[in-house]
């Protein structure tokens, strides 16, 4: 099932007022057509046919009298929804076309065809598409690749200037990319990155985006300081057409007071696929809850709401489970409540605690929601609490403590992998002595524990120490370091973690938490960090920071977790970062803000990037960096303190209701019925009426399996990964 898109409206011509219509549908964007670049592209066509390929033979390759299309392997350079391109289908042998039965890929974005043959591009999307003739019993399909053409000036650049920009320039040595970072791995299906810049403030900007079969030229007007927003339309258009192939070059130049500067060149890779689900995060300083809350931020959407705290209290420290069904948090240290996210966060149960004591905030919870593993505070090195209890296995929807064997008495910052087949965890060092209110409190050790866990029988075991970790990063010097707060990728193949001087992202006077992530191999017990997401580039030498403002940046990174299905060929991790972001966030500070303090953490983000997943046919044998450069969550506030985010699947849909993927619906399965299917949530416009159905013969992608041959397409590589097909690895 290919995705939904909204519609679109961007110029197409220099300095013109012409839009491209709305559309709606998904499109093919399979090809690895480059594009012309020298001359820039024009709207002309280009036949790929080679001389076997002219052998009037029809599409199933029958000897004889058969069925052409002509032209076949076509290119078709378009510049707008007026490009057109005409196909006629031949008998072998024969000269003067017949009558067909013209079709174009079910639900294509990239154009339509009529019933003479005439194939129009929407002039929204680049790529591949299948163009079918039928006449009679005969048949011939053809690949037609659109590459589009696109020139824009939203800033009414004069035609001097941009000559000018195009010509590029050196005036400016500060000029340099701050936001988005080189060799970001982007999704489909979010709000547009904005684009930043050091140096002196523009009063142009020529940007230049380019891919195999995409080519934008766009200029815009002054800003202070630089930056560009992207339409949403121009960045959809990107994003759905760039296939996972393609290299996105984005060069950006700018003139100031009439000196030319750029231009200045970044590499991004588009991942084929929307990310899922939801973020739960902590806020304390939310402008838009008035106090500390749990905020949840959609992916996709342009603002986060309030689930609960706020103005009517703190509550703050809250843990999900990983089916988005059921939430547990503290209510301002008097009593932690599990609440239904499939009934309005509705009251599970109320457990009162002792200040500072907390059965339920921060316990690992199990996919289902139906058990969480506590360990009260044995969470925090940088406190000294004196309530600490040992880990116990709960009912969070009632509060009662399960029967459990094989668990360990203080399993600190737990979690359980997206299956619920393993466990992982900090091994509060010492704390057996530590029950109950002491003046001496033990912190979290040295080292982490992975097991397995059994849920028929509630048992844990196949207890594996991890206490070999990777070398930390230069300028390292506090000591002490932590690993903490893990969680599984979806293929249960490695565990992420937070590794630094204590186990919050909190700084208060003297305390100023040095962090990064890093990675454990499952397998082999091996670990290393992730250099890519931390703001490390590899090179001959040895790393690099690529941290645009350097050690003000540098090592703070903090709490990983993990959205638990892969999507577009990745596994996705969200984690909270005191890094600047670019010139938008750029606090000389970045310990502004304490735990709970009156001034907001303005560098206290929640930032995303991209893990690699391990080729099934080449697993990977020990640990090493599989991360990508990180991206700003878009969405979230700018101006509060965010941080810890649960990032879980939406609860599931009953059958009949509307879906764009197989895992937002309780049976697994999501399928498009009939164009003017009335479901609920369903798409209103033609060919999107997609709803969770019964049990299918095979699955699609998102859809629910138990092992790879379940999935449609596990001959092309799609692979079973936490219960659901997932594109191969990129």
């Amino acid at each position: 099932m290919k995705g939904k898109w909204s519609g679109l409206a961007l110029a197409v011509t220099l300095g013109a007022a012409t839009c491209w219509g709305a559309g709606c549908g998904s499109h093919a964007s399979s090809s690895n057509f480059q594009s012309p670049r020298d001359g820039g592209l024009d709207s002309s066509v280009s036949n790929a046919v080679d001389s076997g390929s002219m052998n009037m033979l029809g599409g199933d390759g029958a000897t004889g009298s058969g069925l052409t299309i002509q032209p076949a392997n076509a290119t078709l350079m378009a510049t707008g929804s007026s490009s057109t391109l005409q196909f006629n289908a031949y008998l072998t042998g024969e000269q003067t076309p017949v009558p067909a039965t013209w079709t174009v890929d079910e639900m294509s974005s990239i154009g339509s065809i009529d019933g003479n043959g005439l194939f129009t591009a929407t002039g929204q999307f680049s790529g591949m598409v299948t163009i079918e003739a039928q006449s009679g019993t005969l048949h011939d399909s053809t690949a037609l690749t659109v590459a589009l053409s696109l020139q824009d000036n939203p800033g009414m650049v004069a035609p001097t200037v941009q000559s000018s920009l195009m010509m590029g320039g050196t005036a400016d040595a500060a000029f340099a990319w701050l936001y988005p970072y080189n060799l970001t791995v982007f999704p489909r299906g979010l709000l547009a990155p904005t684009l930043q810049f050091a140096g002196t403030a523009p009063d142009a900007v020529y940007l230049h985006i380019s891919f195999g079969s995409f080519d934008y030229q766009g200029f815009y007007g002054p800003s202070s300081p630089g930056q560009i927003t992207l339409a949403p339309a121009l960045w959809t258009t990107i994003t759905e057409s760039a296939t996972a192939a393609d290299l996105v070059q984005v060069e950006v130049t700018k003139i100031s007071g009439g000196q030319v500067t750029g231009p200045i060149t970044e590499t991004w890779t588009v991942a084929q696929g929307n990310l899922r689900g939801t973020v739960y995060y902590n806020s304390y300083d939310s402008p838009l809850a008035n106090g500390g809350a749990v905020l949840s931020l959609k992916l996709g959407a342009a603002a986060p709401t309030v689930l609960m705290g706020g103005a009517s209290g703190c509550v703050v420290c809250h843990s999900v489970s990983g089916d988005g069904s059921t939430i547990v948090a503290s209510h301002q240290h008097a009593y932690d409540q599990s609440g239904d996210l499939t009934n309005a966060n509705a009251t599970l149960s109320t457990i009162q605690v002792t200040q500072g004591n907390h059965v339920l905030a921060l316990s690992a919870m199990y996919p289902d929601g139906s058990r969480a593993v506590t360990c009260d505070n044995c969470v925090d090195a940088s406190w000294t609490n004196g309530e600490i209890s040992p880990s116990e296995l709960v009912d969070p929807k009632t509060g009662t403590t399960l029967q459990a064997t094989g668990l360990v008495p203080y399993a600190a910052t737990p979690s359980f992998s997206p299956d619920g087949t393993l466990f992982a965890f900090n091994i509060y060092e010492g704390a057996g002595a530590q029950v109950g209110n002491s003046s001496t409190v033990s912190t979290p050790g040295p080292t982490l524990g992975l097991m397995s866990f059994a849920a028929a029988t509630n048992a844990f075991s196949n207890m594996q120490t991890i206490s070999a970790m990777p070398a930390p990063y230069p300028g390292w010097t506090a000591t002490p370091l932590y690993p903490s707060w893990p969680v599984f990728t979806p293929d249960n193949k490695y565990a992420i973690f937070m590794y630094g001087t204590n186990t919050y992202t909190r700084a208060n006077g003297s305390l100023k938490p040095t962090a990064n992530l890093a990675v454990v191999h499952v397998a082999s017990g091996t670990t290393a960090m992730l250099d890519s997401l931390n703001g490390y580039s590899a090179g001959a030498s040895g790393l690099t920071p690529y941290l645009p403002f350097g050690s003000a940046e540098e090592n703070m990174d903090y709490e990983p977790t993990m959205l638990p299905v892969a999507v577009g060929g990745y596994f996705w991790v969200v984690f909270t970062s005191r890094r600047e972001y670019g010139n938008t966030i750029n606090d000389a500070d970045p310990w502004e803000g304490l735990f709970e303090g009156s001034v907001p953490a303005k560098r206290k983000k929640l930032w995303v990037a991209a893990l690699d997943i391990d080729d099934p046919e080449n697993p990977s044998t020990s640990a090493h960096d599989i991360s990508h450069p990180a991206f700003y969550l878009p969405g979230q506030e700018l101006a509060g303190g965010n941080s810890r985010g649960f990032w879980v699947l939406d609860p599931c849909k009953p059958t009949g209701n509307g879906c764009n993927g197989g895992d937002e619906c309780c049976t697994g399965y999501c399928r498009q019925t009939t164009e003017d299917a009335g479901a609920p949530d369903a798409g209103a416009d033609a060919g999107e009426a997609f709803i969770c159905v019964p049990p299918q013969a095979c699955a699609n992608e998102y859809e629910k399996c138990t092992m790879t041959s379940d999935c449609c397409q596990a001959s092309q590589g799609y692979q079973c990964i936490a219960g659901f097909c997932a594109q191969p690895a990129q």
